[in-house]
This record gives structure tokens, sequence and C-alpha cells, in this order.
């Protein structure tokens, strides 16, 4: 039952461009923070959460530092 609760929040969290399209980034954080929490080490999900932190509250520091958990997460991705 975890592991369909983490996929749900996963893909949950990849979707949320839908959300991002209506202008609904608060929304979108909200299933970010909870993908991450499933599975804190999906560095594609880091990586979009920094690009979203970045769009939403304009804070370099703490978009940064998703960004670059996700790259030591996923390093053959980069």
């Amino acid at each position: 039952m975890e592991f369909f609760n983490c996929y749900l929040l996963k893909t949950d969290a990849k979707t949320t461009n839908i959300s991002q399209t209506k202008r609904d980034l608060q929304g979108a954080e909200e299933y970010y923070s909870r993908a991450i929490l499933a599975d804190p080490k999906d560095g594609e999900i880091l990586s979009q959460y920094g690009k979203l932190v970045w769009e939403l509250h304009q804070d370099q520091d703490r978009a940064s530092s998703y960004f670059e958990r996700g790259v030591q997460a996923s390093p053959e991705d980069w």
C-alpha cells in the first residue's frame, strides 16, 4: 500500500504542469512537497520542485538547494 501511495504522489507531482499552467503554483507546491516526503531521492521531482520554488518565491538559495539535491540523487540524468 505504501508503494502505491508513493507512486500516486510522484505521478501527481509529475503532472503538476497542469496546475502550473493554470497558475495554481501553491497547489503544485503541495504536490511536490508530498512527493519529496514520499521519495526524497527522486532527482527529477527535486529539480522540478527547485524550479517551482524559484517561480513562486524567487528564493535562489532554496531553489538551488533543491537543484543540487536533484543532481546528487540522479547524477546520470545530468
